[in-house]
């Protein structure tokens, strides 16, 4: 007898907040699976905060990460990078998500495998530092939303 699967979720709703003082511009982004309902925000100006859909792919649910960068203080180029995995059965896998930051080039040379592989490791907080860019950022997953994952990221300088 086939068991009945209970009420899948049919994405995420992905809310970021830019507070640094240079606008934040998207770099790159990665969809495993799903995709964005509409588009991703091209910029993000400081103190702005942008809300976009992920829908779930089926079985799979959304994940997938984006890349955008800007500058510190000092007028460094620097990145953020925020990804998220709401898998559509949360009682196989849990909610998860994950950042990262610091200077471009090493942004730059992160690729979307190690993105994923520090996102399986994750769980539905994270936060990151880079003292020597004084970049900082956090981000949560949860399900506030009936049958739907919330992630809420702030990209931000630290003083």
């Amino acid at each position: 007898m086939a068991s009945a699967k209970v009420q899948a979720q049919n994405g995420a709703q992905v809310s970021m907040t830019n507070q640094t003082s240079d606008v934040m511009t998207l770099d790159r982004s990665k969809d495993w699976s799903g995709n964005v309902a509409t588009s991703l925000p091209q910029t993000i100006r400081p103190g702005e905060s942008v809300t976009f859909a992920h829908l779930s792919d089926g079985d799979f649910g959304s994940r997938a990460a984006v890349v955008y960068t800007g500058t510190n203080a000092a007028g460094v180029p620097c990145g953020w990078v925020l990804a998220w995995d709401a898998p559509a059965y949360t009682q196989q896998s849990p909610n998860k998500v994950y950042v990262v930051c610091g200077v471009k080039p090493f942004i730059d040379h992160l690729d979307f495998n190690q993105i994923r592989l520090s996102l399986s490791a994750s769980t539905s907080e994270s936060n990151a530092t880079d003292p020597a860019t004084k970049t900082s950022t956090t981000a949560t997953i949860n399900e506030s939303i009936p049958n739907k994952a919330t992630v809420e990221a702030i990209f931000s300088l630290i003083p």
